[in-house]
């Protein structure tokens, strides 16, 4: 209960800091021009707040589980795809955004790999920025409960292991839901240093089991240098805390939390950027003591 009360006043913190970034921004003037607004590199787990042009991005995430109570079985390899895309409707103002995911691997073994599809998703945001580097936006995102292996299934630890290597994501794998995602966004550019966060509000409906409600809080941050034009090195760190679940948990299963340096190439239509990734503390997959993962992803404008 003090944990989640932490949590809670964390998060009223970030939102009133906020609102005093959305104060300050109005107070130096108003919006620019879209066109003159700076870019900035894109972090892997979010987009670029304010790109002027369409954008889809890849990214192959390869894990390694170190697993509780196999044996000898030692690590165990999961691969998690995403595939989304973001178009601007108002110049760089209002974005539309779709995106899915899948999973391969055993986590359980290291035979008898399979694929899953998990949910799929699309959303709306709007933002509202100025040349001086700041930011601040947010939108809605729905989950549709388009995954069809069952809970009940060997597979099921597959989807587990998946949200584990991407806890900020975790409505994609979550079987048989419904979630409507509210988020806030906020980045600012400061010389050569970008700092962007999402707190998104994960409301999650069980429409197998009753409509029994969850209530989570899925959080990505972004801090990152760029020394050059064309490159940016940073750190991307994202955390799932448990709000509200049918499932019983103590305070130290709530949170599920990961760190991943990340190199990002800024080019004209094609952005590629590298990433590692490991957790901290407990991790979702509860079979699981410690997850490993590199993460590819590319990015082509139109």
């Amino acid at each position: 209960r003090d944990r989640t009360a932490m949590i809670l006043r964390s998060r009223i913190a970030l939102v009133s800091w906020a609102l005093v970034a959305l104060v300050t921004g109005c107070a130096a003037g108003p919006l620019e021009e879209a066109r003159s607004l700076p870019d900035a590199p894109r972090p892997t787990m979010m987009p670029e707040l304010t790109h002027p042009d369409g954008e889809v991005t890849l990214e192959q995430t390869t894990g390694s589980l170190t697993p509780r109570g196999f044996g000898n079985v030692g690590h165990l390899p999961v691969q998690v795809t995403s595939i989304a895309a973001e178009q601007p409707i108002v110049s760089r103002l209002v974005f539309a955004g779709a995106a899915y995911e899948a999973a391969y691997g055993s986590p359980s073994s290291p035979e008898h790999s399979k694929w899953i599809g998990g949910n799929f998703e699309v959303y709306a945001r709007a933002v509202w920025a100025t040349r001086n580097g700041l930011a601040f936006g947010g939108g809605l995102g729905v989950t549709f409960p388009t995954a069809q292996f069952s809970r009940g299934s060997s597979v099921n630890d597959l989807s587990q292991a998946a949200i584990a290597l991407r806890p900020w994501d975790y409505t994609f794998f979550t079987q048989g839901i419904f979630a409507v995602r509210p988020f806030i966004d906020i980045r600012y550019i400061l010389g050569p240093m970008i700092f962007q966060v999402r707190e998104t509000m994960d409301s999650t409906f069980d429409v197998e089991n009753g409509g029994n409600f969850d209530l989570d809080i899925a959080s990505t941050f972004y801090v990152a240098v760029r020394p050059r034009k064309d490159l940016a090195v940073g750190v991307e760190m994202g955390e799932l805390y448990r709000l509200f679940t049918e499932t019983t948990l103590v305070d130290s299963e709530r949170t599920d939390f990961t760190i991943s340096p990340s190199v990002r190439l800024i080019l004209p239509r094609l952005q590629p950027a590298f990433s590692a990734m490991t957790n901290v503390g407990s991790t979702y997959y509860g079979s699981a003591n410690r997850i490993w993962a590199v993460k590819t992803t590319l990015t082509a404008l139109w």
